[in-house]
């Protein structure tokens, strides 16, 4: 089955900017300039080969990329949401358990 990518489709950019979302969610840092220029370079060389990429593969290659621009999407939207911690403040004084898989025992710390 080959697909062929509308003009409306999905691209490489897309997923490359969720991907530098998540990067800056989990690091806490933006990209420099110098990656950004990069990045932005390639994704528009990239997205102009797509169609033709796209007519000579034998799966739906639009679909990989919006299912995986929207894993990127919802992992930065997961991430995000565990950092922020907005019920208990910065910290509740509960006992936090993380059992050992070796041992069987547990270790404890105060959150």
């Amino acid at each position: 089955m080959s697909s062929s990518l509308s003009s409306s489709s999905p691209t490489i950019s897309a997923l490359v900017n969720a991907a530098e979302a998540l990067f800056a969610t989990l690091s806490g840092k933006a990209l420099s300039a110098n990656v950004l220029k990069v990045s932005n370079g390639t994704t528009f060389v990239i997205d102009g080969l797509l169609p033709t990429l796209s007519s000579r593969l034998a799966f739906d290659l639009e679909g990989v990329l919006v299912g995986a621009t929207q894993v990127l999407q919802g992992l930065n939207t997961a991430v995000a949401a565990a950092k922020t911690n907005t019920a208990h403040g910065t910290g509740n004084g509960a006992t936090l358990v993380v059992p050992s898989s070796a041992a069987h025992t547990g270790v404890t710390g105060t959150v």
